[in-house]
């Protein structure tokens, strides 16, 4: 590449003295200069970003005086964390230079959300049928296993071990069966380190020196921030057009990310349009309400139970949807909108019964 970028600088290949082959030998005679001092080099290089770089972290270990591991970060990530730290992943599968050593990157999700049987899933209506089954937020375990086996009937596959096995597991990865942890929104994680596996790949090489790896880090990290700035930008720039007519609506446009806005717009448009409620009564001073989602393709009703103290500006819900997408549910808006409340929450924590979360409302100054 670097002979090529040569030739077009210059006119054309007969204008190159050098061939490709003393590019070849010059790389490999100065590898060999440098990987006696790889290891050196690296560590007098994090050294020095230590005493430029305000609240820069470099540590590092030695086994038989041979590196044996790394850990940086710098201010921005600190403050990444700070932010966006509550739920975060870790995958130690990379292996990105010529020492097999691992790069284990520490992935959360920002507010702009930015971290089997390959003849059955080229079916799409298999595919498609599957994963909505497996990412309902919303359904109940006992719903879960019901269609399940129904789609296991369906495509005679209740015999598959592997369909089989992920079923006696399924508390493990369905999230009707852990509604109640935090997330965050981090849910695929393993979608999310594959994601940054690629998106390191595509800078780094697996014969690439310690040097030549962190180089390449440093150009993905700041192509990562600025995809992150121009999202920022597109967020404070931009205007949508509203599906309802809630304030509720409107005040979202205003508050939250563009990524974020059409995850809270469609969950008010299905409170406006798809749920029904009933009222339920008075329970220890909340209003209680029961609150379902009509899906004419499923004949399948779940109904969720909300509660509000509007003077106190608070209210619970049992779907648990807050812990783990980050934004209220269409149970919680639909409630809200009967109620007269026009604006968005401000926090949001669990409650002590364990079992429902509690939402604080923003006053009119938000």
């Amino acid at each position: 590449m670097a002979h090529k970028l040569k030739a077009s600088l210059r006119g054309w290949y007969e204008f190159v003295k050098c061939k490709v082959v003393d590019y070849k030998n010059l790389r490999r005679d100065v590898n060999k200069v440098i990987c006696y001092k790889d290891a050196q080099l690296i560590g007098n290089s994090m050294n020095d970003r230590r005493a430029h770089y305000p609240n820069y972290l470099f540590k590092f270990n030695y086994h038989d005086d041979v590196l044996d591991s790394l850990f940086w970060d710098d201010e921005r990530e600190n403050a990444y964390y700070a932010e966006f730290g509550d739920v975060i992943s870790f995958n130690a599968t990379f292996r990105t230079n010529k020492y097999r050593m691992f790069f284990v990157p520490f992935t959360a999700i920002d507010h702009h959300k930015k971290s089997i049987s390959d003849d059955l899933f080229t079916n799409k209506d298999f595919r498609k049928r599957f994963s909505k089954l497996v990412w309902d937020m919303n359904m109940k375990p006992d719903v879960f296993e019901v269609k399940w086996g129904l789609l296991m009937k369906e495509f005679k596959l209740e015999d598959t071990r592997w369909f089989k096995d992920m079923f006696t597991k399924c508390d493990s990865w369905i999230p009707g069966y852990f509604n109640d942890i935090p997330v965050c929104g981090l849910m695929k994680t393993t979608s999310r380190s594959e994601s940054m596996n690629s998106f390191s790949n595509t800078y780094s090489k697996s014969a690439n020196l310690l040097l030549n790896f962190m180089m390449n880090y440093d150009i993905s990290i700041q192509k990562q921030r600025n995809t992150q700035r121009e999202l920022d930008e597109a967020t404070n720039k931009g205007s949508y057009k509203m599906e309802t007519p809630r304030e509720l609506e409107l005040q979202a446009s205003k508050v939250y990310t563009s990524t974020l806005y059409f995850e809270v717009e469609k969950e008010i448009y299905k409170a406006t349009f798809l749920c029904t409620y009933s009222y339920v009564g008075i329970e220890d001073g909340w209003e209680v309400y029961s609150v379902q989602h009509n899906n004419s393709k499923s004949k399948f009703k779940c109904e969720f139970k909300v509660e509000i103290k509007v003077e106190e500006k608070e209210i619970n819900y049992s779907c648990e949807h807050f812990n783990r997408m980050g934004v209220l549910c269409r149970h919680a808006f639909t409630i809200m909108m009967i109620c007269g409340v026009k604006v968005i929450i401000e926090s949001s924590h669990q409650s002590d019964s364990g079992d429902r979360e509690n939402v604080k409302l923003v006053n009119d100054s938000y």
